[in-house]
C-alpha cells in the first residue's frame, strides 16, 4: 500500500497556516480502475470456487477443469493476440454480464429472454475477490494451480462471502471519476492556500508514483523523500525529510482523496442523504480523521466536510474540475464559510 494512501498530518491539518462544477465529467473506460493489490493466485482460486470453469476456458491453462455446460460454448479468456481488457470491461463482464454479449456467442450463452445465462454474483463476492479475479484475468497464465489446501479454512466453500455494499459501490464510483494516479509516471502540482486575498502557503511537489519518490519544494528548499511506500516517521518530526513527507501526504490527499476511498484500512459508509463518509482503521498518521464527500451521480466530488482527529472541522467546495491525462481533478477549493481558498495549480502529468 502506498504510504500516502494511509493519509496523515490530519490530511488537512497543515491548513492551519491562516489557514461543483457546472459541467458533467464523463468517465471513460480508460479512467476506471480498481485499487492496486489484486492477487492473481487468489483470483484464480475465486475463478474455480465460484464455478466459472463450468462455462469458461482459459487459453494456456490446461490444468483447469474443462467446461461442462451444454451446449458447449465456452468463452475463451486471454486469447492469444487479444487486446488487453480494461478494468472497466472486466468488472462489467463480471457484475453485469448482460451489458455486452459478443455477437458470435449470443446463440449459446443467452437464454429465452436474450439475457446472459451467466450467474450473478452480487451477493456472493467481496470487493477483494473482485480485485483478485480481475488481476487473474489480466494475466491468467502465471497464477499457480489452486488446490484444496489453498482454500481459507475460516470460510467453508458453501458459505457465501459478504456482498458489495452500497458504500463500496459509491466509493468505486468516486475513485473511477478521479482516475488512477498510479497510471502516470510523474505528477507535478502546487498546493496553495489563499486567505484575505493573499497567498499564505505554497508548496510544490514532484511525485513519481511508480518509483515511490517525491520532491517537495518550499521557497528555495527542495527535499527529496525516498521509498514513500515504506516511510516510517522518525523521532524528530521537525527534521526536513519528515516535514517534507508530512506535507506530501497532506497535499496529495487534498489533490486525490476520491481516488483513495477504496484503499485498505478505509472504512466506508453511506449517509442517509446519500453522501459517502470514510474513516480509518489503524492506518495513517491521524487515523481519527473523518471525511464526508458530496458527489454528483457520475462520482464527481463537489464538496467535502471533515472532522479531524484533534476536533477541528472544515467544509470546502470542489470546483473547476479539469482533465490531466487519465486524471480528473478539482483545481479550486473555496471554504464554505469564505475564510480561505485552497488552490491546486501548475498541475502536469507525465504518462
Amino acid at each position: 500500500m502506498k504510504r500516502f494512501l494511509i493519509l496523515g498530518v490530519g490530511a488537512v491539518g497543515l491548513l492551519t497556516v491562516g489557514l461543483a462544477c457546472t459541467h458533467t465529467t464523463q468517465v471513460t473506460p480508460e479512467q476506471f480502475y480498481l485499487p492496486p493489490g489484486g492477487d492473481p493466485a487468489a483470483g484464480l482460486e475465486t475463478f474455480v470456487n465460484l464455478g466459472c470453469t463450468h462455462c469458461h476456458r482459459v487459453e494456456g491453462r490446461d490444468d483447469l477443469p474443462a467446461p461442462t455446460i451444454a451446449p458447449k460454448v465456452p468463452v475463451a479468456l486471454a486469447r492469444a493476440g487479444a487486446s488487453r481488457a480494461t478494468d472497466a470491461r472486466l468488472v462489467t463482464a463480471i457484475i453485469n454480464p448482460d451489458h455486452e454479449i459478443s455477437h458470435g456467442w449470443k446463440a449459446g450463452v443467452t437464454g429465452p429472454t436474450g439475457q446472459s445465462r451467466m450467474a450473478h454474483f452480487h451477493d456472493v463476492m467481496t470487493i477483494r475477490q473482485l480485485m483478485d479475479l480481475v488481476a487473474f484475468l489480466r494475466d491468467p497464465t502465471t497464477a499457480p494451480t489452486p488446490g484444496p489446501a489453498s482454500r481459507p479454512a475460516s470460510r467453508p466453500a458453501t458459505e457465501a462471502p459478504a456482498a458489495l455494499s452500497p458504500a463500496d459501490l459509491l466509493g468505486m464510483r468516486l475513485a473511477a471519476a478521479t482516475g488512477n494516479p498510479y497510471a502516470v509516471k510523474e505528477l507535478r502540482f502546487d498546493f496553495v492556500v489563499v486567505k484575505d486575498g493573499q497567498e499564505k502557503v505554497r508548496r510544490s511537489h514532484v511525485w513519481r508514483p511508480q518509483d515511490g519518490t517525491a520532491e517537495v519544494r518550499v521557497g528555495d528548499t527542495v527535499t527529496r523523500v525516498e521509498d514513500l511506500a515504506h516511510h516510517t516517521p522518525g523521532p524528530a518530526p521537525e527534521a526536513p525529510v519528515e516535514k517534507a513527507y508530512a506535507a506530501w501526504v497532506n497535499d496529495v490527499f487534498w489533490l486525490l482523496a476520491p481516488a483513495k476511498v477504496m484503499d485498505p484500512g478505509v472504512n466506508r459508509a453511506v449517509e442517509p442523504d446519500g453522501r459517502l463518509t470514510v474513516t480509518f482503521q489503524g492506518v495513517g498518521l491521524t487515523p481519527g480523521d473523518r471525511y464526508t464527500f458530496t458527489a454528483e451521480p457520475d462520482g464527481k466530488v463537489t464538496r467535502w466536510d471533515f472532522v479531524l482527529e484533534g476536533g477541528s472541522t472544515g467544509a470546502y467546495r470542489w470546483e473547476d474540475h479539469q482533465r490531466f491525462g487519465p486524471l480528473t481533478l478539482s483545481t479550486r477549493r473555496p471554504a464554505v464559510d469564505g475564510s480561505r481558498e485552497l488552490r491546486l495549480e501548475n498541475i502536469a502529468v507525465v504518462e
